[in-house]
């Protein structure tokens, strides 16, 4: 069951590309739509087969450790598809809502990264390193974005935040790999979030920077993000 949702998330996401590098709007946002739902059954597929093989009923720890920690990626996922579908009524709302619609996004994002964060705790301890980590690498965007000109505007406390959200989660994933020898499962999901990161960094070259009309940053975009989410959805096959 989790190899063919995993094919069909995958194929989703290509078709998704395909139809958004082709300028077709509202086409792009029914399949934007189904290709985020994608990742969420892929999580809800790797639940159900994992969760048969363990007597989580009868209150066996592992059994309740997995359901917690399945609720909170699946959580920061359904986030993530809220967040999806929201960016992607930028094409077709007026250009003075930009910053609104942005915002609206990012917010979502933040509280998807807060989820996933929460995982990494209740199946890990708490690394004051990642804390360092996050403030050092959103000051070196911060000061990157100066440098390059981005037109944060208004936009850039809440782009700072999100930007110590999500690499707080790269630290802490990274720092849990590293305890647990990088297993299947912790290497999944670090991997899972430094490409969220990069998937990012690349979001804002198209928003702050004018490469709306770049295909190459585009598809780079949305192949970095969607690899991501997928990847964190199936790491929870090999906890």
């Amino acid at each position: 069951m989790v190899p063919f949702a995993l094919i069909c998330a995958i194929l989703l996401v290509g078709l998704f590309i395909f139809v958004e590098v082709s300028k077709k709007p509202l086409l792009a946002i029914f399949l934007k739509g189904l290709a985020s739902f994608g990742f969420i059954a892929l999580l809800l597929s790797v639940l159900s087969d994992t969760i048969g093989t363990i007597d989580w009923i009868l209150g066996e720890a592992e059994g309740l450790t997995l359901l917690n920690v399945g609720f909170l990626l699946g959580a920061g996922l359904v986030c993530g598809l809220l967040g999806d579908v929201f960016l992607a009524l930028r094409p077709l709302r007026p250009q003075t809502e930009d910053s609104r619609i942005i915002l609206g996004g990012v917010a979502a994002f933040s509280v998807g990264h807060l989820f996933y964060y929460s995982a990494l705790l209740v199946i890990g301890t708490f690394h004051v390193w990642a804390i360092f980590f996050s403030l050092v690498v959103s000051g070196l965007v911060y000061w990157a974005g100066k440098a390059m000109k981005l037109t944060w505007e208004k936009s850039v406390i809440p782009c700072m935040v999100y930007s110590a959200l999500i690499f707080l989660m790269v630290g802490q994933a990274f720092f849990h790999a590293l305890a647990n020898g990088f297993d299947p499962f912790s290497t999944l999901l670090f991997i899972g979030a430094v490409l969220f990161a990069l998937s990012d960094l690349i979001l804002s070259q198209i928003y702050f920077k004018g490469q709306n009309e770049n295909k190459a940053f585009i598809i780079a975009n949305l192949s970095t993000y969607y690899a991501a989410q997928i990847l964190i959805a199936l790491s929870l096959w090999f906890y």
